[in-house]
């Protein structure tokens, strides 16, 4: 169906002047309407001279607007033209473009034109491809316009009485974060799969910004930080914000996004943080810490990587990627070896975790001048939890905690309850694990990577039947047994949905900085 732009715009304008009070509404009328004057008893003699200078500014104003509203037509048409034109002329080029990158990446032309549109909205989880990566920069504008809308909405939640346009943006918002999600690959340039990972980090981070991005537009109050958690007390919570300067304003914005735990907000206050196990006497020694940490946990990512590439090279050593249960082998030995594989991964995972947040914490304190206090310890001593409650509940990292909770875990608990809050923030942090995985181009394996989470929340429910039952919480040696057996045992199938697809043989580490590579 043609829509008449310029048709619209101009019935536009007469509804808009009919509910005026200026005659302009019966401008169509030939020529004008005569404006009929009536006497007013009144002791002056200027009454109709008035009335007649109204009537004749009237009829001037009437004239000039119909000799307006046919030049305003005309340009209507020229701007409907010419849109029309530069809109067909990009379609074109975008058809082009999307074949010649469909015909690199191995699609059929005829698939590839049967479905041009379709991957700007949801590709291909088996053909994640690069719509937008033919240039470099191309690909910059897209994480720019990303982070500028969760920078926005994170600079509106700091300012009081701003949530009907958080709310108002959020759409726009969610939009932006799927189409960059969807159309644009940028490790597709290194052509080589091993690096394919890096989109998995993407991925990670613009499911992330949707996320908070929608906690943050619901939020009714408006956030404020401390500078050291020091100043953190139970009556900070109950006072009024600080006010703020315009640019000390943008400076917490930018720290609201990249703090997801909230260390140093009034947003943070039920999220357990872990001791401070570095000395926070001076930087030196706390940069000094860190580094070491840093450095010590690259080198676990490195053996355990090693570990793996020795012990299934089929899994770790390609990207064609391979199952943790090797079937040639007997049974004993078989889940013998996936078990040693699920913990390797566990480790190595843990371990680069924690070097990316030491990466951080040296550039928040060193380079940024950040108080040491908000930089607490990622983990709390996870693998010497005695439950599964502690060990989501403390030991593991919170990074995703108020995420998780405010966006399934609290709406959840109100019909279901606090157990259905809980396996609800589960069954969301598995759909959030199972799209990382599909940021890879190898597609996703929602039923293990989800089934790894529910069950986890199922075990927590498990421990707090036996508490409703014996009095008693789970803990001590018997829960240490209890809780790595159900993890490990479950953790078997996360583990399975990754090494299938060669997320292991990915180059997390460059050849030239692993010491494996100069082993024997």
């Amino acid at each position: 169906m043609d829509v008449d732009w310029s048709e619209g715009a101009t019935r536009a304008f007469n509804w808009a002047f009919n509910a005026s009070h200026c005659p302009l509404s019966r401008v169509s009328e030939a020529p004008f309407p005569e404006k009929k004057l009536t006497p007013v008893a009144t002791p002056r003699n200027n009454v109709h001279a008035i009335q007649d200078k109204s009537a004749m500014n009237d009829v001037l104003i009437c004239g000039n607007f119909a000799q307006k509203r046919g030049k305003f037509r005309q340009i209507l048409q020229i701007l409907r033209s010419g849109v029309r034109s530069q809109y067909d002329r990009l379609a074109s080029t975008s058809s082009r473009l999307d074949m010649q990158l469909y015909d690199s990446y191995g699609i059929s032309p005829i698939a590839a034109q049967e479905s041009v549109w379709l991957p700007k909205l949801v590709s291909h989880p088996d053909a994640h491809l690069a719509l937008l990566t033919t240039l470099f920069p191309q690909c910059l504008h897209i994480e720019l316009i990303v982070f500028l809308c969760y920078y926005a909405t994170a600079v509106l939640v700091l300012m009081p009485g701003t949530r009907i346009v958080r709310l108002a943006i959020l759409p726009l918002s969610l939009w932006i974060y799927a189409v960059a999600v969807t159309s644009c690959d940028p490790p597709k340039l290194f052509q080589d799969e091993r690096f394919a990972y890096l989109n998995q980090a993407r991925v990670l981070l613009y499911l992330l910004f949707a996320l908070r991005t929608i906690v943050w537009s619901f939020q009714p109050k408006h956030f404020w930080r401390v500078k050291s958690r020091a100043e953190i007390t139970p009556e900070l919570y109950d006072t009024s914000p600080p006010k703020v300067r315009t640019t000390q304003l943008l400076v917490d914005a930018l720290d609201l996004c990249c703090n997801w735990r909230g260390c140093g907000w009034n947003w943070s206050r039920h999220i357990p943080l872990p001791h401070e196990t570095r000395s926070t006497k001076s930087t030196t020694t706390f940069a000094a810490a860190t580094v070491g940490s840093l450095l010590l946990h690259l080198i676990i990512v490195d053996f355990s990587h090693y570990a793996m590439q020795w012990l299934a090279p089929s899994i770790a050593g390609s990207t064609k990627g391979a199952s943790i249960f090797d079937a040639g082998l007997p049974p004993l030995t078989r889940y013998s070896k996936s078990t040693a594989l699920t913990l390797l991964s566990t480790a190595f995972i843990s371990c680069g975790e924690q070097a990316a947040y030491d990466s951080g914490t040296l550039i928040g304190v060193l380079v940024f001048r950040q108080d040491m206090s908000l930089w607490p310890p990622l983990f709390q001593a996870p693998f010497l939890c005695t439950s599964i409650t502690e060990f989501w509940g403390k030991g593991w990292h919170q990074l995703l905690r108020d995420t998780l909770t405010s966006v399934a875990g609290k709406p959840l608990s109100v019909p279901f309850g606090r157990l259905g809050g809980v396996v609800g923030a589960f069954l969301l942090s598995g759909l959030y694990h199972s799209l990382i995985l599909w940021g890879s181009g190898r597609g996703t394996d929602f039923v293990r990577i989800t089934g790894f989470f529910v069950m986890c929340g199922v075990g927590i429910g498990l421990e707090r039947m036996w508490r409703n039952l014996t009095g008693r919480r789970v803990c001590g040696w018997y829960g240490r047994v209890w809780g790595s057996v159900w993890m490990c045992g479950w953790a078997h199938i996360f583990v399975e949905a990754y090494a299938a697809r060669g997320v292991f043989g990915s180059i997390f580490i460059p050849p030239s900085f692993r010491l494996t590579t100069y082993l024997p």
